[in-house]
């Protein structure tokens, strides 16, 4: 009987921390691609400014850090209202680190640039 309880305790152990992993997994990757298309848009406009891998690690993690946030305040117990104000709030700061603390001036430009392309499109 103890050795029953040890083994459904241990599956149940192993069951969520496998759940836990593949989401955050789910979350590295979606960031990882955010990056990516990030870095395609700034060589599109100017190949010498491409992101250094040191950037991307750094916008990957705060990626990762705005949708786990964002994905916290989903969870709130806050108003609709509320939630919109926190998530937006969230990605601002997020975009601002990105832009004043790891983008040269190049680089932000180049960012600019496509985007504006990408909406007169």
């Amino acid at each position: 009987m103890k050795n029953t309880k040890l083994l459904l305790t241990l599956l149940t152990l192993f069951l969520f921390t496998g759940i836990g992993f593949s989401q955050s997994a789910k979350v590295q990757q979606k960031a990882a691609d955010k990056v990516e298309e990030m870095n395609t848009m700034i060589v599109s406009i100017n190949p010498d400014a491409a992101l250094s891998v040191e950037q991307k690690e750094k916008i990957e993690a705060l990626n990762v850090e705005k949708m786990m946030g964002v994905r916290k305040i989903k969870k709130s117990e806050a108003t609709e209202e509320e939630k919109e104000v926190k998530r937006k709030a969230l990605i601002k700061e997020i975009s601002q680190k990105i832009n004043k603390e790891i983008l040269t001036k190049e680089q932000r430009q180049a960012k600019k640039e496509a985007r504006a392309a990408l909406s007169n499109d």
